[in-house]
């Protein structure tokens, strides 16, 4: 596995850690930056994919949809690419948010995307 996909695998788990509370993840992201980049982006389908092998898909999506909030509202490091790592989030989210099969959270799912 590539050091971008360790990150992202530890960023997921950071997550999952402090149940998703802003102030922790946000200490955690601002000594690390320089991580979030292409690479970064790149390596989100395999993270989805790994982490579906340990946690239910429902779970999964529930991560990424949080991580998307997270880093769509992050104050720091490049904006665009922020947002690009929280549409992809997103879009892993609704592999499993499905309309027909969870429809409250996919329209939540969907509504994140939008803003």
């Amino acid at each position: 596995m590539s050091a971008a996909g360790r990150f992202v695998d530890a960023v997921m788990a950071q997550m999952v850690e402090v149940k998703f509370d802003r102030a922790q993840v946000y200490d955690s992201w601002r000594g690390n930056l320089a991580g979030f980049d292409e690479d970064f982006l790149a390596e989100l389908p395999g993270t989805f994919q790994r982490l579906t092998e340990q946690y239910s898909p429902e779970f999964c999506a529930a991560i990424f949809n949080n991580f998307g909030v997270r880093i769509s509202e992050f104050p720091l490091g490049v904006r665009s690419l922020n947002l690009e790592i929280a549409i992809a989030a997103y879009h892993r989210s609704l592999e499993v948010r499905t309309r027909d099969g969870y429809p409250e959270k996919w329209a939540l799912t969907q509504n994140n995307l939008g803003t």
